[in-house]
């Protein structure tokens, strides 16, 4: 019998937006797993500003990514990528799956780390391609309320 993995480390790869990343270290903490972020973006700087009171985050290089995990299992929308669903991921002393920013994904030197890619089928064409921009203009899509009022 293979020897048994630790829980995944969930890795944040230069994720901009304070209020993701407080929701990856939520997910993270629900399956008792650590969250990490790779700063590439000013999330640190920004995470300061929106969350004074909150711990600081757990940062890490790509140099920590090569040395220190494995398998590195990457999540974003790229060619070649299997379908998360029936996706069993390999056992390794420390594995990680990179979720990437917002907008650009994982950086290609994270990606050049990993072993494996997966993405997250979305309906409707059945390709593995994202949602955003969404085919309407993001404003018709939110009622006037929540316009009025975005979130903090």
């Amino acid at each position: 019998m293979p020897p048994a993995s630790s829980p995944p480390t969930l890795v944040g790869d230069g994720i901009e937006n304070p209020w993701n990343a407080r929701v990856m270290q939520a997910a993270a903490a629900m399956f008792a797993s650590r969250c990490r972020f790779r700063e590439r973006a000013g999330l640190a700087e920004a995470w300061k500003a929106a969350l004074p009171e909150a711990e600081e985050l757990d940062l890490l290089t790509s140099a920590d990514l090569a040395g220190s995990y494995a398998p590195l299992i990457a999540l974003d929308n790229v060619p070649g990528a299997q379908p998360v669903y029936g996706f069993r991921p390999p056992r390794g002393p420390q594995p990680a799956l990179v979720a990437g920013n917002e907008r650009r994904g994982i950086a290609r030197d994270v990606l050049a780390l990993a072993s494996h890619r997966v993405t997250i089928p979305m309906a409707g064409d059945g390709s593995i391609r994202s949602t955003w921009p969404p085919r309407r203009p993001w404003h018709s899509t939110i009622s006037p309320a929540a316009a009025a009022d975005p979130p903090r």
